[in-house]
């Protein structure tokens, strides 16, 4: 392919996806990844996509935030640290004794597991920060196997769904990259971490999504779910500075108030 339909065709892959891998495009146009990486770096010259670590991101989806762009898992524990903090007390209130529950990996969830740990309740998680966070307690902590993602500081994969598939839970609480109460959909910035989430939903009487105000109104790579299919969806007071009272879903529950 010559050089200049080869351009071509990397902008239209990148305004497709948003973003692509430097990997993904030496897969599709079968050239070397040396190949690719002077073309996007010619092409980001040319203003026609932007350069970025491991890939290329489109210049009109220039919002659009991907994996690239978050930051690590570990790194993200204290951002919002208070919104956090109120967001597992109220869902806190949700456990019961004799509960059977799934804990996702996100950040937000990781301040439920002190306020969890010594009821006599069952978790289970595919997050080591969440196990880190446990440490001891009267809950029994089950960690489900799987390919280890060190980024996400969680397992993942098929081996963690088959064995997640067994389980029957009361409750799951899922985190994610962001929210869009108006197109009512929840965000996710890669595709091995939602599915995790998914079968966790599948498995559970009750969905409840924990998402702090920041994450309102983001845009990102992948839709992981519809708003509706959580029975519950907890966060802050700050949801009022990107929606009116009546804009507000009714499955929102605010760290604040019975609404």
């Amino acid at each position: 392919m010559l050089a200049d339909k080869r351009y071509e065709r990397i902008v239209e892959i990148t305004e497709e996806q948003g973003f692509v891998k430097t990997r993904e495009l030496a897969d599709m146009l079968r050239v070397s990844e040396t190949t690719i990486r002077q073309d996007v770096e010619e092409l980001d010259v040319r203003h026609r996509l932007i350069r970025v670590h491991g890939g290329a991101k489109s210049l009109t989806k220039a919002n659009l935030t991907t994996s690239q762009d978050e930051k690590l898992m570990r790194e993200r524990v204290t951002v919002h640290a208070g919104e956090k903090e109120m967001i597992a007390r109220r869902a806190a209130d949700m456990v019961q004794d004799g509960d059977c529950i799934f804990l996702d990996g996100g950040t937000t969830i990781l301040p439920l597991v002190p306020l969890l740990k010594d009821k006599h309740i069952t978790i289970v998680t595919h997050s080591s920060l969440v196990v880190e966070e446990f440490q001891e307690g009267n809950a029994r902590l089950f960690v489900l196997p799987g390919d280890y993602d060190v980024y996400y500081s969680m397992f993942t994969g098929p081996v963690t769904n088959h064995v997640l598939s067994r389980f029957h839970f009361n409750s799951c609480f899922i985190g994610c990259l962001g929210v869009n109460p108006r197109e009512g959909t929840v965000l996710a910035s890669e595709t091995m971490t939602p599915a995790v989430k998914r079968k966790a939903m599948e498995q559970s009487s009750r969905a409840v999504l924990m998402a702090d105000s920041s994450k309102m109104d983001i845009r990102a790579f992948y839709t992981m779910a519809d708003l509706a299919e959580f029975d519950f969806v907890i966060t802050d007071p700050g949801v009022r500075e990107y929606l009116s009272d009546d804009e507000i879903p009714e499955n929102f529950i605010l760290s604040d108030s019975m609404k």
